[in-house]
């Protein structure tokens, strides 16, 4: 039952539901907010059985960059949330967000002029931020930063 409400039925990553009762708990680290850049096209192109491909295939490639206390949230749609207790310094972060970049470059499963990349905005939180809505608000600023910059980017607030 508690799988159900805290998992995504889709990607089976966590959900905003969990990220929302389980943030409290967290001391500090940095909050990645991901979005697919060119996913509209791809429901609209391909359909969107195609477009839960898609996403399914991020929830995997986003598996690969998460270490065992890390937090991986699909959002809704094509945002993704990922949560690195602990992580503070930004050289690591630049590091660890280069890394999610290069994981969601290559997407030659289609056909067609769909293109798609990643933008991540990055905000850090310590446990004086102890509302989720305003580490999130920072972390989709940045975000829209990096859209602003060019996609395929990230940008740290």
């Amino acid at each position: 039952m508690e799988k159900q409400a805290y998992e995504d039925s889709l990607t089976g990553l966590y959900n905003r539901h969990y990220l929302q009762s389980h943030f409290n708990e967290l001391k500090n680290g940095a909050l990645f907010y991901l979005d697919l850049d060119g996913f509209k096209k791809v429901n609209d192109t391909l359909g969107h059985e195609m477009g839960d491909l898609v996403l399914k295939e991020v929830a995997i490639r986003i598996n690969t960059t998460l270490r065992s206390t890390d937090i991986g949230v699909r959002l809704g749609g094509d945002e993704f949330i990922l949560v690195f207790p602990s992580l503070m310094e930004s050289d690591i972060i630049f590091k660890k967000a280069k890394e999610i970049l290069r994981k969601m470059e290559n997407w030659d499963i289609f056909t067609g002029d769909v293109h798609l990349s990643t933008s991540i905005g990055i905000t850090t939180f310590t446990e004086k931020d102890s509302e989720l809505a305003a580490v999130l608000k920072r972390a989709d600023a940045a975000l829209y930063e990096a859209k602003h910059k060019g996609k395929n980017n990230y940008q740290l607030q």
